[in-house]
């Protein structure tokens, strides 16, 4: 069986469903010559992004195993058309020890963060899973590996739509709001290839692992 391919060179390593790569520089949110305005570090794309085959699953999962360590790096599951759209389901490091699952589309270059949880008793692996919807819509489940069943993404703390935000320029849905409750979904770009990526990652490199990466 072919797993897939790289989409910018062979930067890891593949071992019967498993998927192990070291955590990229790169950056998938908005553009470079955005981020250099803002003063972010210079990166370019992230080095290491896997397609899957199929390109255009149902749906796709993958246990990732990672230990985020600085605010922003990433490891998880894309629906990537291009560096300026696509959707991403990842686990994300908050700069302080802890971590946070992220739910998030970008079109044209404009991001928006869907949905965002904290993981407090996260214990180095999470197991996603990225489908398509109805009405070309991203749906998001995930668990620990000590459950059977899939909990839903929901919205958490992610930001507020346009319609929430009641003449503020931007905000994010606060703890215990009801509406952090409910399902999180983003819109598909055209063309979006499942993927596998980490972006982000600083300093030393560190070892991610997409582990039993299966597709419906």
């Amino acid at each position: 069986m072919i797993l897939g391919k790289w989409h910018n060179g062979s930067n890891g390593t593949i071992v019967g469903k498993d998927v192990h790569v070291h955590g990229s520089s790169g950056s998938s949110w908005t553009t470079r010559e955005v981020r250099n305005q803002k003063g972010w570090p210079d990166a370019g794309e992230p080095e290491n992004i896997f397609l899957l085959d199929p390109a255009e699953p149902r749906s796709f999962e993958a246990t990732i195993k990672a230990m985020p360590r600085k605010h922003g790096e990433q490891a998880g599951l894309y629906m990537h058309a291009n560096a300026e759209s696509w959707v991403k389901f990842v686990l994300e490091g908050d700069g302080s020890g802890g971590v946070s699952l992220v739910l998030a589309e970008q079109s044209c270059a404009s991001p928006f963060l869907r949905g965002k949880l904290s993981l407090p008793d996260f214990q180095g692996s999470v197991t996603l899973r990225l489908g398509r919807g109805e009405g070309g819509q991203a749906e998001a489940w995930w668990k620990s590996v000590f459950e059977e069943e899939w909990r839903p993404m929901t919205r958490g703390s992610g930001w507020l739509e346009p319609s929430e935000l009641d003449g503020k320029l931007y905000g994010c849905l606060e703890d215990e709001d009801p509406r952090g409750n409910t399902t999180a979904l983003c819109k598909i770009s055209p063309d979006s290839r499942a993927a596998l990526v980490t972006e982000q990652w600083q300093d030393d490199p560190a070892e991610v692992s997409f582990l039993n990466v299966s597709h419906t």
